[in-house]
């Protein structure tokens, strides 16, 4: 338990990872959820600056790609932007409490599409927007129709892939 607030150790250790000026502003309890999140993967950070692109389309990938999004977003090390492909449309709207997933590029639905096509669509934005700019790391979650095109664009524009699972 930490009491309620960050313990010493824990702002350290964010601090080690994403720098001094990371902890700016930032409230106690959504450092800890990232935090906690995070030591999970003990994951070893490059300092140079880094831009990923985040893929994701539904409920179960929004909730797993949470903390690892508010943890990115809080190292000065990483420019993060996120795709979202709608396989699950109402999450546009929705919020995890207080806590929600800025979404910078987003694929249109097209009700009734098969499978085919909406997988065509993906790849296709995906990889518009991995051109438009330089990405290092595509990360996506699971095992969807979302997370394949997402890690395929990714191989096709010779950016690391990371599968979060």
């Amino acid at each position: 338990r930490f009491g309620g607030g960050l313990g010493r150790l824990h702002r350290e250790a964010i601090a080690d990872v994403c720098g001094k000026n990371s902890l700016q502003q930032r409230p106690s309890s959504q450092i800890l959820s990232s935090l906690q999140t995070a030591e999970k993967f003990k994951v070893q950070i490059d300092k140079k600056i880094s831009k990923i692109l985040i893929v994701f389309g539904t409920r179960p990938e929004a909730i797993k790609i949470l903390p690892v999004y508010e943890l990115l977003k809080l190292c000065s090390q990483f420019v993060v932007e996120v795709f979202f492909t709608g396989q699950s449309p109402d999450l546009a709207q929705t919020r995890f409490g207080a806590r929600s997933i800025d979404i910078d590029h987003r694929l249109k639905v097209n009700r009734g599409e098969s499978l085919t096509g909406f997988f065509g669509r993906v790849i296709s934005e995906a990889g518009d927007i991995l051109s438009s700019s330089r990405f290092e790391y595509v990360l996506v979650q699971g095992d969807t129709s979302s997370a394949f095109a997402g890690a395929l664009a990714g191989f096709a524009h010779k950016v690391e892939v990371v599968h979060l699972e």
